[in-house]
């Protein structure tokens, strides 16, 4: 909402209806979380103009395309500069994962839902141990305790 709010996309952008009618190459599709920060970013932050964004699907490509091993993923991809920060990622996408289990989509079975989160949770962890065994335990211990954001008085 903040994105049509400033004035950076139109909502049938940033919603598009999905018409079955339409070849798939005119297809409009909304844009991905990375694109919609990077807009932010931009509009928050228009004088910074040397800092280069580029989104990268992380989690999925470690998982789909390197068979769970962190080490080679961030060798492959030549991201071993970036490897703490992969590391932080992976770690607060296995919480983030346990919080989405609590709402599963419309249609779809709540037990299959929970499944798929749970074993994208446990191939992660099983990465994470690998990288930083006492980093995760620590991470994972603390999983349970109450996030919180204080909010100013209305």
């Amino acid at each position: 909402i903040e994105l049509i709010q400033r004035g950076l996309i139109p909502a049938n952008d940033l919603y598009p209806e999905f018409d079955p009618e339409i070849p798939f190459e005119d297809r409009k599709y909304a844009p991905a979380l990375a694109d919609k920060l990077r807009m932010l970013f931009e509009s928050e932050y228009p004088d910074v103009t040397d800092v280069m964004v580029q989104p990268v699907m992380v989690a999925a490509d470690l998982l789909e395309n390197f068979g769970d091993d962190f080490w080679l993923f961030v060798s492959s991809r030549d991201l071993a500069k970036q490897e703490g920060l992969i590391f932080r990622h992976l770690l607060r996408l296995v919480l983030l994962l346990d919080e989405f289990k609590q709402v599963t989509p419309v249609g779809m079975d709540s037990n299959v839902w929970q499944d798929e989160l749970r074993e994208i949770a446990e191939r992660l962890t099983a990465c994470c141990r690998i990288v930083d065994p006492t980093c995760t335990e620590s991470v994972l211990a603390h999983e349970d305790e109450a996030d919180f954001i204080e909010h100013p008085p209305k």
